[in-house]
């Protein structure tokens, strides 16, 4: 993914980004902004149910959800603070 778009492009949408849910064939994947969502929807759902079709052996329907900003914060202190990185969904798609 990282030729096909700008490595600032990744950072600005990417960024902040954490697999909610896979159920039924739907992924849902957090957000952080209106724009990332926006962005990710119309330009990259489709490159991303690629991505996720290789790792869940069938093509998933791609839901991109906003998530409040004290829930982002959460997840990334989570991770910090627990002595673990958690990953987030931006850095599967990077890989």
């Amino acid at each position: 993914m990282k030729t096909n778009v700008a490595a600032a492009v990744l950072a600005k949408y990417l960024s902040n980004t954490f697999l909610l849910s896979v159920d039924d064939g739907v992924v849902t994947i957090g957000v952080a902004s209106p724009a990332a969502q926006e962005w990710l929807t119309n330009r990259a759902s489709s490159m991303v149910a690629r991505i996720l079709t290789g790792l869940l052996a069938e093509r998933p329907t791609v839901r991109f959800e906003i998530l409040p900003p004290e829930l982002i914060d959460e997840e990334v202190a989570h991770g910090v603070s627990s002595g673990r990185y958690r990953t987030s969904a931006a850095d599967h798609l990077r890989a």
